[in-house]
């Protein structure tokens, strides 16, 4: 079923223009590092899932560089002469230094570590929650606006929250599971390609040819029922698994519509950041 395109750019255009809320999830997406692109021309679910689916002068630099006034050699003389009369003061302070960091304590040292990694792990969690709190906020932000119902702040940040949990767990789980799938299936190229023979080697480096095409197809497959899974969590009110299963059978049913909106979505980001370049220069 082929979308219509050119319907889906003028109203997503047009609800982006109307509902100047939208921008506040675009921009915490954005700050977020994550990327939203939604278009919405309908009033029910079905549309929605569809039709996402769907810079010189001519100095030179010999002129520019200043230049350096040569010393004479009693200057030479004079460095050379402070430099050798400063090197056990320097040399000290240098071995003070050493010895003063092998006098800490290793703990100190672990604690250090132990206190960046629960850092790290603390702002990787805040950060998945707003990026999946403002996605989802803003996903029914604009079906909503698709169906003629203007959603206050509030509302949508109401009803990102009720799906957050769910929109983490399906954008991190099942690539959990893939890279993991990744790990098993390499080593099991890698291990008898290292005990077989010359013609063994070849048929493993064969089979390693098919293996990568394999990983790129199915990482775009997993991508795309991620994404699609992520409107199906928060449209339909589905569980992570549910919504993952949902993301797939849609982009079975739409694999084309799906990759076209993709490219448009891609050639559009990058007229955006041309614009942005050439406004910033």
């Amino acid at each position: 079923m082929k979308a219509d395109f050119s319907k889906i750019i003028r109203d997503s255009i047009k609800i982006t223009r109307s509902n100047k809320r939208l921008w506040v999830f675009g921009l915490v997406l954005a700050s977020l590092g994550a990327g939203a692109n939604y278009f919405s021309s309908g009033g029910n679910i079905g549309d929605m899932v569809k039709e996402v689916q769907k810079q010189g002068s001519g100095t030179t630099i010999e002129q520019q560089v200043p230049q350096i006034p040569q010393r004479d050699d009693k200057t030479n003389l004079l460095n050379s002469n402070l430099l050798t009369s400063n090197l056990p003061q320097i040399l000290g302070a240098t071995t003070s230094l050493a010895g003063l960091v092998k006098t800490i304590p290793y703990s100190f040292y672990a604690g250090l570590t132990l206190l960046i990694l629960i850092c790290i792990v603390i702002f990787t969690a805040v950060s998945l929650y707003g990026q999946s709190w403002a996605q989802s906020g803003l996903i029914h932000g604009i079906n909503s606006e698709g169906s003629g119902e203007s959603l206050s702040l509030n509302q949508m940040s109401d009803k990102g929250k009720l799906n957050a949990v769910e929109v983490i767990k399906i954008r991190i789980l099942p690539g959990l599971a893939f890279a993991l799938l990744i790990i098993a299936s390499t080593s099991m190229l890698i291990i008898p390609g290292m005990l077989l023979s010359e013609a063994g080697k070849i048929l493993i480096v064969l089979m390693g040819i098919v293996w990568v095409i394999a990983v790129v197809i199915a990482s775009i497959i997993l991508g795309a029922s991620v994404n699609l899974g992520v409107l199906a969590i928060n449209l339909e009110s589905l569980k992570w698994k549910a919504g993952f299963g949902r993301g797939f059978r849609i982009f079975k049913k739409f694999l084309v519509d799906y990759f076209i909106m993709s490219i448009i979505n891609c050639f559009a980001g990058c007229v955006f950041g041309v614009a942005s370049m050439i406004g910033l220069l």
